[in-house]
């Protein structure tokens, strides 16, 4: 799993410790179901726990976490580039009797798939600002719930590894 992530260089994330899950504002039913929030909230919580966070009631609140998750088909182009072999021509610039062969590399990534993003933010409770964001493409919901959960605990894992930024907490 590829994961990026970025936040607020000048914020002093040693003073966090206590967190709430803030309410998804726009939900669309066929990405955002109470099976997802809840394998999200679960995969998340035991990462920020393992890091001596703790969710609390709001008055106690020092961040906010909140998530977006999304599945889209490949593009056309994306298809393509996945799709595609590699073949190299003669390394050695001379002609021989193996000049015309080339291999391709099978890709194990079907054209028709999805690419999943689940990100996640951390804001600060006090001025509603958000001061950190992961995020990762990963295939998420698969052929079961145990496998499901298990890529959602994959992927929080994954892009929690860096939060808080070093320097911080």
């Amino acid at each position: 799993m590829q994961v990026r992530n970025d936040y607020d260089v000048d914020y002093d994330f040693s003073k966090l410790k206590n967190y709430a899950w803030q309410a998804l504002e726009i939900k669309n039913p066929l990405m955002h179901n109470a099976l997802v929030e809840e394998r999200v909230h679960e995969a998340v919580d035991y990462e920020l726990m393992q890091k001596e966070f703790k969710e609390t009631d709001l008055e106690k609140v020092d961040f906010f976490v909140a998530y977006h998750y999304l599945a889209r088909d490949l593009t056309d182009a994306e298809k393509k580039q996945i799709n595609s072999a590699f073949a190299p021509g003669n390394p050695t610039g001379y002609d021989n009797v193996f000049e015309n062969v080339g291999f391709g590399i099978p890709v194990a990534i079907r054209a028709d798939q999805q690419i999943e993003t689940l990100a996640i933010d951390i804001i600060d409770a006090n001025s509603k600002k958000l001061i950190w964001r992961g995020y990762g493409n990963q295939k998420l919901l698969d052929s079961g719930p145990k496998k499901t959960m298990a890529n959602f605990a994959k992927a929080a894992r994954a892009i929690l590894k860096n939060f808080p930024p070093s320097g911080g907490k």
